[in-house]
């Protein structure tokens, strides 16, 4: 295989220097993976298969300790920042604004985080239960809502009109 002149063939040792630079650059923490190869140009194919498996065994090997990966929120810790963000824009959210306010507040999880509970149709649906259940444990029974309908109505305009009575609720 003929490389190009310009082409610094990777050694190990130059992939490990590399490392503790851009690290010591970051503040003593090694970069993520695109990062790295965005500041370096030095690629996963460069490394990968041929010195080490994984990135975090470059990393380890570089004399750091690799990144953690975060643990999973909860299922009432997604929904309650969901039921906040309803309540802020007073309707249920497109994906877009989602994203726009994980992006805003470093504390709202990612949009990629909402998928496990399926579609917007079946989130929706996941949100009006959960705010069923709010509503019921903070009224006991105080509040009369109306749950079953002749028709049944959207999740969303469901969802929100509970978020509602919610605030009703805790207010007093």
């Amino acid at each position: 295989m003929i490389r190009p002149a310009n082409r610094v063939t990777m050694t190990k040792d130059h992939i490990l220097s590399e490392i503790r630079r851009t690290a010591t650059s970051n503040g003593g923490v090694p970069l993520g993976l695109s990062r790295f190869f965005g500041e370096t140009g030095i690629k996963s194919s460069d490394w990968d298969g041929r010195y080490w498996a994984r990135w975090s065994d470059v990393v380890k090997e570089a004399g750091f300790e690799p990144n953690q990966l975060n643990a999973a929120r909860t299922d009432e810790d997604l929904l309650n920042n969901l039921a906040g963000l309803v309540r802020e824009l007073g309707r249920f959210p497109v994906m877009s604004e989602i994203k726009l306010k994980a992006r805003s507040d470093p504390g709202f999880p990612s949009h990629n985080t909402f998928r496990r509970f399926g579609g917007k149709q079946a989130l929706a649906a996941k949100l009006q239960r959960f705010c069923n259940d709010r509503v019921k444990m903070i009224s006991r029974n105080s509040v009369s809502l109306p749950l079953s309908r002749t028709s049944k109505p959207k999740p969303r305009r469901e969802v929100l009109r509970r978020l509602t009575v919610l605030n009703q609720a805790t207010s007093i």
